[in-house]
């Protein structure tokens, strides 16, 4: 039998989560079962609490004589430690439990609350970050004002949400996702993307709809793993493992049939190299053996049609099966080597595609001499894709380069008619 404390009403108003407090009656009176509400600060926020099994230890922190000698558990060494170790703020406040009548040889347990001020305080601090937050996110797309408070229900990101109607950033559905290519550029076109002060991203790949053990889950742990948004804020999602998956766009349009889908695409040769290239690093810095490229790819002098990363080349095979379940206008290509040589003209296109106002500006990005690519530059502050872009390709010989992107002329050309439009590949 629970209790809900009244320090738990759902939400606290302007903070990034919601934070609860529950009392559970034990076996023994007059003492009670914590279970301790973490808050979640970063990019997946979200609500977890923390239980102790039943017994003598079940309680977090020392239990101490309150006021008028009734029994009172204040949180802090676990609490603490816990902290220290996740790197997350916990929320300090204790609860009386004080006994009102036996039921059945049962106790009916009432919590109340002691507000310290300094948990007042930090409350009061969480709404300013968040309204903070907002405000430097605008300010370095060279915005004027914040985006619109109300939704609207054509709104891509109008998504259903999992948080209090007392609270006003809430996780949402995406309105939009960023469904490949493997090695095509996803992460610059998700980093570029968040540029936008409307645009807010979900930081890892869930591979929600393409692994199982995730899908079985349901939608309430896919919006779980979304990004705290305001209303009128669009939320972008980007898994390249969804475009070469059978399954997921039929998996997709049950989630959302409006949902807007990016696809961002290279030399499928170049893109292939790149691929073995991620695989060999993983592969190298966990001391596991590896083949050469060339004995993976070719077999008796021909390019072999099962090795998976030529597989993942054939884009006009893939985008068939996403085309059999939405229109050709719900899916934006973007090109990847245009997005890396030259980036504002293609985020102005995904701009519209989006139906996103234009904020991001040429002033966004600069060329980084030394890493040989552009950096994108916000409020005073540059941010370049992580080592591993930009590092040097595996070794293949040319001649078998030339059979690569001869075996990828046909498919390439089907594509391109997919999609209306060429591309200057191999």
């Amino acid at each position: 039998m629970q209790a809900t404390a009244y320090l738990s009403s759902g939400s606290v108003p302007g903070a990034a989560g919601s934070l609860e407090l529950l009392v559970q009656k034990d076996r023994v009176p007059g003492r009670a079962i914590i279970y301790v509400a973490v808050m979640y600060v970063g990019s997946n926020q979200r609500v977890r609490l923390v239980e102790r099994q039943r017994g003598h230890d079940s309680v977090y922190g020392d239990k101490q004589k309150g006021r008028k000698g009734r029994p009172e558990w204040k949180f802090e060494s676990k609490e603490r430690q816990m902290a220290e170790e996740m790197k997350l703020p916990v929320i300090r406040a204790s609860i009386e439990v004080k006994e009102r009548e036996r039921i059945s040889r049962a106790q009916q347990l009432q919590a109340r609350p002691i507000w310290e001020p300094r948990t007042a305080a930090l409350l009061v601090l969480l709404l300013l970050q968040t309204q903070l937050s907002m405000c430097l996110k605008e300010l370095r797309t060279g915005g004027s004002s914040l985006p619109a408070v109300s939704s609207s229900s054509s709104s891509p990101s109008s998504s259903s949400s999992s948080s209090s109607p007392y609270n006003t950033t809430q996780q949402r559905l995406p309105g939009a996702i960023i469904i490949g290519v493997r090695k095509g550029g996803t992460r610059a076109l998700l980093e570029m993307l968040n540029l936008h002060a409307d645009v807010e991203v979900a930081r890892a790949e869930v591979h929600y709809f393409n692994v199982e053990e995730h899908y079985r889950r349901g939608l309430a742990w896919y919006r779980a793993q979304m990004p705290f948004t305001l209303p009128g804020q669009l939320t972008v999602e980007k898994t390249p493992g969804y475009f070469a998956a059978p399954q997921v766009p039929a998996r997709v349009w049950d989630m959302n049939p409006a949902v807007r889908l990016l696809l961002i695409v290279r030399d499928p040769a170049e893109r292939l190299v790149s691929d073995y290239t991620q695989v060999l690093h993983n592969r190298m810095t966990r001391h596991k053996p590896y083949q050469p490229l060339e004995e993976l790819l070719l077999h008796k002098g021909h390019i072999d049609p099962s090795y998976k990363a030529v597989q993942r080349s054939l884009y006009h095979l893939h985008l068939a099966r996403w085309l059999e379940v939405f229109p050709r206008e719900q899916i934006h290509v973007v090109d990847g080597d245009a997005l890396i040589r030259d980036p504002f003209p293609e985020l102005r296109k995904a701009e519209r595609f989006l139906d996103l106002p234009p904020r991001i500006s040429p002033n966004n990005f600069y060329y980084n001499t030394t890493k040989g690519f552009y950096c994108l530059l916000s409020a005073g502050h540059d941010k370049c894709l992580d080592e591993s872009k930009g590092r040097p390709h595996a070794p293949l010989s040319t001649q078998a380069f030339r059979k690569l992107c001869h075996y990828f002329r046909k498919p390439n050309k089907l594509f391109f008619e997919m999609v209306g439009r060429s591309f200057s590949w191999c």
